[in-house]
């Protein structure tokens, strides 16, 4: 699960650990120490900023998505409850998620034909007028190699 976007990560992480029986807190603490590498020094700092023990994590220059994920965590270490939220938040990811590689799928026709240009093109170019140069040499009596 390295590979899964961090914001969805957190999010159905914390959500399993709720339906678990576990507290938002202990969750956070447990997730701290299983966090992919990008998202755990985020996570220790955003919950140190909380506690007031730390100095503040700007949440306001993250994705909307990650900040309403640490917005609705900071809301279940005040005791609301934040499953149906979280729910409607990992929805949320992940039809953000699928509208990405949409938009990466549909570029990538165009990307593809940058080494088709670069390679094959110049090579076919070769192949196709090679006869009509070496006839052109023949006629001007110029030396051919060949």
């Amino acid at each position: 699960m390295e590979d899964i976007n961090p914001t969805l990560w957190l999010v159905l992480t914390i959500k399993k650990a709720l339906e678990h029986g576990e507290s938002v807190r202990s969750a956070l603490l447990r997730i701290e120490k299983v966090a992919p590498q990008s998202l755990r020094h985020e996570i220790h700092q955003w919950r140190l900023s909380i506690e007031g023990k730390g100095k503040h994590l700007n949440i306001r220059q993250m994705s909307p998505y990650r900040r309403h994920a640490y917005d609705l965590m900071e809301k279940g270490l005040k005791g609301e409850s934040i499953h149906l939220a979280l729910e409607n938040l990992e929805t949320e990811v992940i039809s953000a998620c699928k509208r990405e590689i949409e938009e990466r799928i549909a570029k990538l026709p165009f990307i593809l034909m940058i080494p088709l240009m670069l390679f094959q093109f110049p090579a076919l170019i070769l192949v196709s007028l090679g006869p009509f140069f070496i006839e052109m040499m023949d006629a001007i009596g110029g030396q051919w190699i060949g």
